[in-house]
């Protein structure tokens, strides 16, 4: 990289060029050597020359050296034309997975459509022409050879934003491995009572460590499989890809949060109709498992009051001082409930400065109060699922910090060709773990409030 006083030298240079210079074609090669010299590549070229004409987006200029990092780097206000870029971008993978062709070498079998043969691409290539040029590793062919093989990052932030519960809590992601050991500190060390120290040889005071611990992670693979006809083509497919990113998006956020919610790894269940093993709330043991029998609180059927939600807090013990740590999690009816409490302040009432966590609906005593779809609603009076009473639902209390979720693969996409139905086969996975930082027997980290009738009364 050249130092302060050479950039210095280079613009004086380049500014009293372009005071000079006699036509466009001087312009752009001041402007691509003054560029080149800046990214500290004053040898080559790099990531495609730009004419003097070109705006280029700051965000290429800065994030551009992989495709990788332009892909997975979320850039702060980025501009349209980057946000337009992106979309398109997952647009021609997704329409590439769904779309196929013969294969050359195997008349009787069929290969992934190659991307730069779909309109979408051309179509977007006029378009965007600069920016997969910029993305390009300098060929000679302006960017032909750079193809979408990941999503970008406006569909991964896409499905954190869609998350729900699982933000609620500290994450770890990437997880460097599987299985990953975290260390951490589980109790604190001991002050204690000192006398004056009298004479050349006093007592030392006593030496005291906290006492730690480790927590490993093992993330187990969640995914969707989705099928579509050969019949559909790319103008077909279009109309409907703001739908097919959504609920590739939703439905595996959903899966995801059943099992923070509602996990249970036992060999039977606490609700009977989770028995297949594939059931995602077999995935790992979630907040309803880990309340401790003594920190759940039946309602007795009643309609929820101050009273109740203030006792669920109140058994989370020192966990639940502090109204920053903690969250209410319930259903849509648990919703109606809360909202039907005085003490509830609503989003309209926060101020425009206020942080709201996605899904909050309000606060009660300065904590909030999130909904999910995840909470059942119809749930017996004992707080489980035994189909034959299902009209009860429930809410819970707890400790954000007391649990971590780790991440070892963000959401991918795999496709393949079904000769045999004639169908192409999406499918999205991906590996994740939920552990409690301190063990739920023995600490108060989570509550449960059962037994709450789904039905309103006057």
């Amino acid at each position: 990289m050249a130092s302060l006083d050479d950039l210095k030298k280079q613009v004086a240079d380049a500014t009293a060029a372009i005071q000079n210079a006699a036509s466009p074609e001087a312009l752009s090669r001041i402007a691509n050597d003054t560029l080149k010299a800046l990214r500290g590549d004053a040898g080559s070229a790099r990531k495609g020359e730009y004419s003097a004409g070109d705006e280029t987006p700051a965000e290429i200029l800065k994030y551009a050296d992989t495709p990788e990092d332009f892909i997975c780097h979320k850039c702060d206000g980025e501009d349209s034309e980057i946000a337009g870029f992106k979309k398109w971008q997952d647009e021609v993978l997704i329409l590439s997975a769904l779309l196929t062709q013969k294969d050359p070498t195997n008349p009787a079998g069929t290969v992934r459509v190659n991307p730069r043969t779909l309109k979408t691409w051309k179509r977007g290539e006029r378009k965007y022409g600069r920016l997969i040029k910029a993305m390009s590793a300098g060929t000679a062919t302006s960017g032909y050879e750079w193809v979408p093989t990941l999503f970008s990052s406006n569909l991964i932030d896409t499905f954190h934003l869609e998350q729900r519960v699982e933000a609620l809590f500290p994450a770890i992601d990437p997880m460097p491995s599987s299985p990953y050991t975290l260390p951490y500190v589980v109790g604190d060390g001991s002050v204690k009572l000192l006398s004056e120290s009298t004479t050349s040889d006093p007592d030392k005071i006593t030496e005291d460590t906290p006492t730690t611990g480790n927590l490993t992670l093992t993330a187990v693979k969640l995914g969707i499989r989705e099928r579509f006809s050969e019949e559909m083509d790319e103008d077909s497919i279009i109309p409907v890809m703001p739908f097919l990113r959504q609920k590739l998006v939703q439905t595996m956020n959903f899966g995801i949060e059943d099992a923070l919610i509602n996990g249970d790894t036992s060999t039977t269940h606490r609700d009977s109709d989770v028995t297949a093993s594939t059931d995602p709330r077999k995935s790992w043991n979630g907040l309803r498992l880990l309340a401790q029998s003594g920190n759940r609180y039946d309602v007795g059927g009643a309609q929820l009051n101050l009273t109740h939600i203030r006792t669920i807090r109140q058994y989370l013990g020192k966990y639940g001082t502090s109204p920053t740590n903690l969250a209410y999690i319930t259903s849509p009816t648990g919703m109606i409930q809360f909202l039907s409490i005085s003490e509830v302040i609503t989003l309209d009432k926060y101020g425009p400065n206020a942080t709201i966590l996605n899904g909050e609906i309000g606060m009660i005593d300065n904590i909030p109060i999130i909904v999910s779809e995840k909470i059942r609603e119809n749930l017996n009076a004992s707080g489980f699922y035994d189909g034959t009473t299902t009209n009860k639902s429930m809410a819970i209390c707890v400790f954000r910090p007391g649990f971590v979720v780790g991440t070892r693969r963000r959401i991918t996409l795999k496709t393949w060709t079904d000769i045999e139905t004639d169908q192409q086969v999406l499918v999205g996975t991906i590996r994740k773990d939920f552990k409690p930082l301190y063990t739920a027997s023995t600490n108060d980290i989570v509550s449960e409030l059962y037994n709450l009738p789904t039905a309103l009364t006057a």
